[in-house]
């Protein structure tokens, strides 16, 4: 009884002392991150219940590429707002809260009619405004926190997003394959913000302090703030750094191999079900696929930096391209699903690669003064490139099947694939210095 007694006294001290060595704030964010991509999970199924309701592959992919323009509106807007309200937190709830609202009566409108859908549009839009921008809010708030703390590291809590969402895909996933639609998707994204929402409340009295500091500081820089220079941002060397980043050779190539990428990647999952429909004749396994492809993407939060410190980026980028291609080639031949499963996984891994690979990549190629205006072009790019694709991809699905849009990202893809290869030997031609690509982390 006594050596019962001491084991458990033993395991108790131990556990306490595995928490007493987790940094201070990191479970608090993990939560968060946690729950707000598990939430997040419930927008994947948002072409799903659009197919059920019978619209057709083109309208759904007008709708999709509708809210890839809303966020390109929606998220420096927000932004802008957060940046003067002192407070990515108070936004991010904000934004949390209406879209929350908004999701929960998108089921009810139901209908084939001009009116029904059209009401249906509308509102699915106005959820996505306040949607879009809350993932960027969320990195923004948190890679403040981690740089003002320094006790924690972003891929640390940025993992329990990956697996909140992955889990809640299968979920959302069984529900709609028990209950015929899926519906119930929307209100699962409310009521899972509840304690996302308390999270964002409670314990936050250092947030609050800082939010307060900073509006402080805000406040105290315009009272002394000189007479207002020209409106054009300009370099130290009087150049406007989005020319400044668009004059690197190496950042152009990769621009047009980011966009033929984008046109595919940025919208693969809208053209999902159809795929899944053609092949089981439903798209219950929906949720698990998608699921499988984002368990895959936590291995590079773990794994990203030694990969890239191992192999050189010039060579990552051509091997990504390759994988993309391969995966849109089992998509394009695959008659069941485990293939289209398989190729899902391959995906996870290789596009977490590449965004790792683009963030490093961008900023080596540019000028130092130039880096935040070169991945503003970038993730403009791949927004406009999603925009494009949905569209394509739905005129495509509709006139020939989801394999009139695989065989389209084949082509996209191969052509990728070709830029990445001959960026560099077209360069050393061109004369053009190499960038410094070592130590990439």
């Amino acid at each position: 009884m006594k050596d019962l007694h001491s084991r458990k006294v033993s395991v108790g001290a131990y556990a306490k002392h595995l928490i007493g060595r987790i940094p201070e704030g990191q479970v608090h964010f993990s939560a968060i991150e946690l729950f707000y991509w598990a939430a997040c999970a419930g927008t994947a199924f948002i072409a799903a219940y659009l197919q059920e309701l019978n619209y057709s592959a083109s309208l759904v992919g007008i709708v999709m590429a509708l809210i890839n323009c809303i966020g390109i509106v929606a998220s420096p807007i927000m932004g802008s707002l957060s940046d003067t309200m002192g407070s990515q937190r108070r936004v991010f709830l904000l934004c949390v809260i209406v879209s929350s609202v908004l999701f929960c009566l998108v089921p009810l409108l139901r209908g084939t009619s001009v009116v029904a859908m059209t009401s249906l549009i509308l509102l699915l839009l106005a959820s996505m405004f306040f949607k879009n921008p809350t993932s960027s809010l969320l990195d923004s708030w948190v890679v403040r926190t981690v740089h003002r703390r320094r006790t924690f590291q972003y891929g640390s809590v940025r993992l329990m997003g990956s697996i909140g969402y992955a889990t809640m895909c299968i979920f959302f996933g069984r529900i709609a394959a028990k209950t015929g639609t899926q519906a119930w998707t929307f209100v699962f994204y409310a009521v899972l913000n509840i304690p996302l929402i308390v999270l964002c409340l409670v314990n936050m009295a250092e947030e609050r302090r800082d939010e307060a500091q900073r509006k402080a500081e805000k406040a105290e820089a315009a009272k002394n703030a000189p007479a207002k220079k020209s409106k054009k941002a300009k370099t130290a060397g009087g150049q406007n750094p989005l020319i400044l980043a668009l004059k690197s050779y190496y950042f152009r190539m990769f621009l047009i191999s980011h966009a033929l990428l984008g046109l595919t990647l940025y919208c693969m999952t809208t053209f999902l079900p159809y795929k899944l429909v053609e092949i089981a004749g439903n798209s219950d396994s929906l949720g698990l696929v998608i699921a499988l492809k984002s368990y895959m993407e936590i291995p590079t939060f773990l794994f990203g930096a030694a990969i890239m410190r191992r192999v050189n980026v010039k060579k990552l980028f051509p091997i990504c391209a390759v994988v993309f291609f391969a995966e849109q080639t089992i998509c394009l031949f695959s008659g069941q699903v485990w293939l289209v499963a398989i190729s899902m996984m391959m995906h996870g891994f290789t596009y977490g690669m590449y965004l790792t690979c683009m963030v490093n990549y961008v900023s080596r190629v540019t000028p130092q003064e130039a880096n935040a205006s070169a991945m503003t072009i970038s993730g403009s790019l791949q927004l406009a490139a999603g925009v494009i694709g949905s569209l394509i991809g739905g005129v495509l699905v509709d006139k020939f099947g989801a394999n009139g849009y695989y065989a389209m990202a084949m082509i996209l893809q191969l052509i990728a694939m070709v830029v990445f290869f001959i960026a560099y030997p077209l360069g050393r031609k061109l004369g053009h210095e190499e960038p410094d690509l070592s130590n990439m982390v």
